[in-house]
């Protein structure tokens, strides 16, 4: 029997190509119509989708059929069949297909011989090669053609209307654009479990509508007067990503017990539990974040894409805090009551970006997956963390700022011990003085200016002796000593 796998690589990247939220909502649908195996996309009449699908495809390719003893992954279809040249064929043309409609993917196949999906993951487990062949995404050919307007990456080769603006795209982003195919996909009877389809189960599980672009979500994080801390909280997003950590260990555990008793259900089934968690934790968080009375029927959050184990997702930025600490907690809960006990020790981390709407979601991505990164590299992929970057007050370079779930209820009293700063009418300016203050390169000065707002600004006494100590006066207020600070301080721009 021979085994092929066509899958998209860099899917983050892909989706981020767009520089506007239609494009990465129509990179998204377009990846479920070319790699759907559920039967959804072949329910949708050819004239209205307008490419062929996965099954359609195999049709001209007999005696190959859909591997499903294989994990489920978004982005990758698994095939068998008894003929190497059969399944090659197939999984070559599952590639055209896909390369055709979206020629800045990156599509790899690989094919093997083996005995069993079993004796795959021996063969993976070993180290031994499989055949693959590598589709990368399509160069700029020509420079002084016109850029595509969208995504500035790629020789524009069409004129495509884009709600009511004509732009020159290229062939990637034109097949993003909202048209038939995707109203239909939405408004499909079936409701697609691919983690590219998570924005339509989140609304129709909530009963809700999705907001029309980034704009308008910025605007439902409107703050009243008297909540606000900052003069304009209508204009900023954050995009979250979240991502598994353990994950590479326990999975290895799967396959050894696979490869062991000869059957991959156990694998399976874990697989599909935990993203059946992590989706559960999206949508608590979701919830948990939501303000009816504001919101109405809109739903307050933008999922782009939820795997396995990752969460890509946009939020209002006053609504950042909460919805994250909210996720992370039910996930902690849920895996926590994971009949396999392996399961029960991953954690999860998340990279935060908090900008301005109009911030490319490209950037967004990029900057989220470097803070990640961060994250889980400061606590060694062991425990609950995350970073943030405030990109309008801090700039887009990372700082070096990691917290952990278990050092949250400190930034809390640390928060809240800041909000009596100044009195209730001085209480923004005293802040931002105190922010000033605390980023005083120089350790000497720094102590100094602190003891004298200790002495001067309301609250300030207190909020020292909770950050730095009850002896803080009698030593430097170093670096370490103000890092918590400095961090509940961050964080608190952006909470009621």
């Amino acid at each position: 029997m021979f085994y092929a796998s066509v899958g998209v690589k860099q899917i983050q990247a892909h989706l981020a190509r767009s520089r506007h939220l239609w494009g990465r909502r129509g990179a998204s649908d377009m990846l479920f119509y070319l790699t759907d195996i559920s039967g959804v996309a072949d329910d949708i009449p050819v004239a209205t989708r307008g490419l062929r699908t996965v099954r359609e495809i195999l049709e001209e390719h007999p005696g190959v059929v859909i591997n499903i003893d294989s994990v489920d992954t978004d982005g990758v279809v698994q095939l068998q069949g008894p003929g190497r040249s059969a399944v090659e064929a197939a999984a070559r043309a599952i590639a055209h297909n896909l390369k055709l409609h979206l020629p800045a993917a990156s599509v790899e196949t690989s094919i093997r011989e083996a005995a069993s999906s079993v004796a795959v993951l021996r063969a993976e487990r070993e180290g031994e090669p499989a055949s693959t062949t590598a589709y990368p995404p399509t160069v700029i050919e020509f420079p002084l053609a016109h850029h595509c307007d969208e995504c500035s990456s790629a020789m524009a080769s069409r004129e495509v209307r884009v709600r009511e603006q004509l732009l020159r795209l290229c062939g990637d982003c034109a097949a993003r654009n909202e048209g038939p195919r995707n109203e239909t996909l939405r408004s499909s009877a079936t409701v697609p479990t691919s983690g590219f389809m998570v924005e339509q189960r989140m609304l129709r599980s909530l009963q809700l509508t999705q907001v029309q672009d980034f704009k308008q979500l910025a605007g439902l994080g409107q703050l009243p007067a008297e909540e606000a801390r900052r003069t304009t909280t209508n204009n900023h997003i954050a995009t979250v990503f979240a991502d598994g950590n353990g994950l590479g260990g326990l999975f290895g555990h799967l396959r050894d017990e696979a490869i062991r008793d000869g059957s991959t259900r156990h694998l399976l089934e874990v697989s599909k539990r935990i993203k059946q968690a992590t989706e559960n934790g999206l949508r608590a968080a979701i919830e948990t974040s939501r303000i009816a009375e504001r919101d109405g029927k809109v739903m307050a959050a933008i999922p782009h894409i939820l795997g396995g184990d990752d969460v890509l997702v946009s939020v209002p930025a006053t609504r950042v805090w909460t919805f994250l600490i909210t996720f992370m907690t039910t996930m902690q809960q849920l895996l926590g009551e994971d009949p396999y006990e392996e399961a029960r020790a991953i954690s999860f981390s998340a990279g935060v970006v908090i900008c301005h709407q109009a911030f490319p979601i490209g950037d967004q991505v990029e900057l989220a997956e470097r803070l990640l990164r961060q994250a889980k590299r400061a606590e060694q992929g062991q425990d609950w963390s995350f970073a943030w970057q405030d990109v309008t007050n801090e700039g887009s370079q990372p700082l070096e700022r990691v917290v952990t779930l278990d050092g949250w209820p400190r930034h809390e009293a640390l928060m809240e011990a800041a909000r009596q700063l100044g009195g209730k009418k001085g209480g923004n300016t005293a802040r931002s003085t105190l922010r000033s203050e605390l980023r005083l390169p120089d350790v000497g000065a720094r102590t100094l200016r602190l003891r004298h707002l200790a002495e001067r600004m309301e609250g300030a006494e207190d909020l020292f002796t909770l950050a730095f100590g009850p002896a803080w006066r009698d030593e430097p207020v170093t670096d370490a000593h103000t890092r918590d600070l400095l961090a509940a301080l961050s964080i608190m721009r952006w909470l009621p």
